[in-house]
């Protein structure tokens, strides 16, 4: 950790081999006096929160310049701290530390400066350093305010025991000030970790919870969203947000997302649920980023469905999905010419089917058609598996269906018992998976391929990550792969276990995630494991 930095200015980012930054005085605009009295009451006008037009204005493209510190810092000019609820070390409120034993980023200086003084949410892609930024935020706050408390939330408990890690080893605040809150711990062991540590590592649920009974909103001085765009709705990040401003005001919030909205709604909603008055964003494309983007090469390859994923397509739509589509159509429900049954979608099924809701609303309608709809769907869902993920997934599903013997899909149970062109041929399929020559689908015999030919192009000391989008494809590519050990040692990571389905606790994505970091750290002529997910998982392992 390296001595205080001075802050009087902008930011100026710590010169090579140097152990601190100074910030020297704006030559621009006016003078800023030293920050001693520099604290984190609102803005002057309270309600003022970033909008839209502001995020365009303060981040626009490329070709022009986003709004400088000196400006955002002379916008609120220096403040007081005598009317703070939170005991206050002045002596290290004139100062803020900065780390200089990681590489010096300039971007990271920057927007860790903002951080500090305005409640800002940071867009950065994946692994450019948003954890690092958070750690410095929270040691200096925990050097200004000996009493407060500092809550980090994360969705999920493996993301939380990622970050406690990753904020030891930034700036190495003492682990006795620190602690892993869970709901799965005692009320009364709760309490007492409250009451004795300062910084907490948590999920919302969690946090909120404990809010009414064992936390005292009043001492918190800053608040840290991981994951920040989920806070939207009645999402626990937005409910824990309003509860503290309920009881205290005077707090620092700081947001970190990957992708912050996929519009521009979405990102307001997260800037008004969160309180958020500064956007620090940046793209893969932005050129302070840009020396720190790894490169990627995106290759799309397409693949022929194989012979016999068509001939069992072909049943499926012909003896099964067509007749019912025809149902539908007799009935009503679809027009004459509803096109292409191979481009009935599960999506256009379902929204078909609202429409036909919202005018049974009038009466006159034959409702016995829900059934119909439902089988629809289902039988969308079904051809898409098996023409998108293969055989496995789409047997899987259909048995799942027959065995459960749900009510609500007895009409559909009934179609696929009854049927003489696809009941024998669904029969046979187990038998035929056995058998070595079987291909589920064509995609995984060329995923094979390139994988055992990357290792056999001495990469031995690589890892390689699969991601699928669903679990039981994520399975199958393992299995698969299994085959092949040792060039080929796969990993599952799988989301959370439900009732009866495939998934992982998170103690085990904890082990698989612990197994994957330590094959990292071996020496290079040991083999490494291969990662396989189903999608949106372990995407922050290198």
């Amino acid at each position: 950790m390296t001595p205080p930095v001075d802050v009087n200015g902008r930011p100026k980012p710590p010169s090579s081999g140097a152990n601190s930054a100074k910030l020297p005085q704006s030559s621009k605009g006016p003078t800023l006096g030293p920050r001693s009295t520099y604290t984190l009451p609102p803005p002057k006008d309270p309600n003022r929160q970033t909008t839209i037009s502001e995020y365009r204005e303060v981040f626009p493209s490329v070709e022009t310049s986003p709004m400088t510190d000196e400006q955002r810092l002379a916008e609120d000019g220096p403040c007081d701290t005598s009317e703070l609820p939170h005991e206050v070390d002045q002596k290290a409120l004139k100062s803020w530390v900065y780390p200089t034993n990681m590489p010096e980023r300039l971007y990271q200086f920057t927007i860790t400066h903002c951080a500090l003084f305005h409640n800002t949410l940071v867009c950065l892609p994946t692994g450019l350093g948003k954890t690092f930024i958070a750690a410095v935020v929270i040691y200096n706050y925990w050097r200004w305010f000996p009493k407060g408390k500092i809550i980090f939330m994360a969705p999920t408990k493996p993301l939380v025991s990622q970050q406690v890690k990753a904020c030891q080893q930034i700036v190495g605040i003492p682990q006795g000030q620190m602690d892993i809150i869970t709901g799965a711990a005692a009320p009364h062991t709760r309490l007492k970790v409250w009451e004795t540590k300062r910084i907490f590592f948590c999920t919302p649920q969690t946090f909120k919870n404990d809010l009414a009974t064992r936390c005292d909103a009043r001492q918190i001085v800053l608040l840290v969203f991981d994951e920040a765009h989920r806070a939207q709705r009645n999402y626990a990040y937005v409910e824990a947000y309003a509860q503290v401003m309920t009881h205290n005001p005077h707090f620092r919030v700081l947001g970190l997302s990957a992708t912050p909205g996929t519009n521009m709604d979405a990102v307001q909603k997260v800037v008004t649920n969160l309180g958020i008055q500064r956007i620090e964003y940046r793209s893969e494309d932005s050129p302070d980023i840009v020396p720190y983007s790894h490169k990627k090469c995106i290759t799309e390859i397409v693949v022929e469905l194989s012979d016999e994923v068509n001939r069992l397509a072909k049943v499926v739509m012909n003896w099964l999905f067509r007749p019912v589509l025809e149902t539908l159509k007799k009935g009503g429900a679809l027009a004459e010419r509803y096109g292409s049954a191979e481009d009935m979608t599960p999506f256009r099924i379902h929204s078909l089917r609202q429409d036909f809701r919202s005018k049974g609303k009038d009466g006159g309608l034959n409702w016995n058609l829900e059934a119909e709809f439902g089988m629809a769907q289902s039988l969308a869902y079904a051809y898409d598996l098996l023409l998108r993920h293969g055989i496995c997934p789409f047997y899987q599903f259909i048995n799942e269906l027959l065995i459960e013997d749900d009510p609500k899909h007895q009409k559909l149970i009934a179609l696929i018992k009854k049927s003489k062109h696809f009941k024998p041929v669904f029969d046979a399929l187990p038998g035929r998976m056995l058998e070595p020559t079987f291909s589920s689908h064509p995609k995984i015999d060329r995923l094979l391929n390139m994988i055992l030919s990357h290792f056999a192009e001495s990469h031995a000391d690589t890892k390689v990550m699969i991601f699928a989008e669903m679990r039981n494809s994520a399975a199958h590519i393992a299995d698969v792969l299994a085959k092949h050990s040792p060039t080929v040692r796969p990993s599952l990571f799988l989301g959370q276990k439900k009732v009866g389905g495939l998934g992982q606790g998170q103690k085990e994505q904890l082990e698989v995630s612990s197994q994957v970091e330590r094959q990292a750290n071996m020496p290079r002529s040991k083999s490494f494991p291969r990662l396989l997910s189903d999608s949106g998982r372990m995407s922050s392992i290198p």
